[in-house]
């Protein structure tokens, strides 16, 4: 995987109503078609 050249990291804080979390942008997207958390697939 790569980034392109012009790519930056922003720190930053999202919320409303005095309520806020931090946040940071261009991170990658990554797809995940199926996952299983805590348990096991039956078929």
């Amino acid at each position: 995987m790569s980034l392109a050249a012009g790519a930056g990291f922003g720190i930053g804080t999202c919320g409303k109503d005095s309520q806020g979390v931090p946040v940071a942008d261009a991170q990658p997207t990554l797809r995940i078609p199926e996952i299983v958390v805590g348990g096991e697939t039956k078929g």
